[in-house]
């Protein structure tokens, strides 16, 4: 899934890569916690700190908002509910154990409404 930024051709995103991604990014690179160091360069040094693998820092941001919004809301729900079953590793899977379910709606329920920084 990581191919278009695989800028050398070794079949792994790494931090040569990282470095090129660098290079032609215009823009601002996340850094959601604010600790000076962006997101990406944290994942690529210690990857369980994006255990669901959606490309984002799992301290940052809240449970449930699977679109992104910065709340939870009737999208993410629709979102969890068509990714109802088995799900490894899919982001609506937010108790990480292998399927969307009832924990899963009940922690999204649990964080309905606006996330907190």
């Amino acid at each position: 899934g990581c191919e278009m930024m695989d800028f050398d051709g070794s079949g792994a995103f790494d931090m040569g890569d990282f470095t090129a991604f660098l290079g032609v990014f215009d823009g601002t690179p996340a850094d959601c916690n604010d600790n000076g160091t962006i997101d990406m360069e944290e994942i690529l040094l210690d990857p369980s700190l994006d255990a669901d693998g959606d490309g984002a820092l799992d301290a940052c941001g809240c449970a449930g908002d699977l679109d992104g919004s910065g709340d939870v809301g009737a999208f993410d729900l629709a979102l969890l509910l068509g990714a109802w079953g088995p799900c490894e590793g899919c982001p609506a899977d937010l108790n990480g154990d292998g399927q969307v379910a009832a924990f899963d709606l009940a922690l999204l329920l649990g964080a309905w409404g606006p996330c907190e920084d």
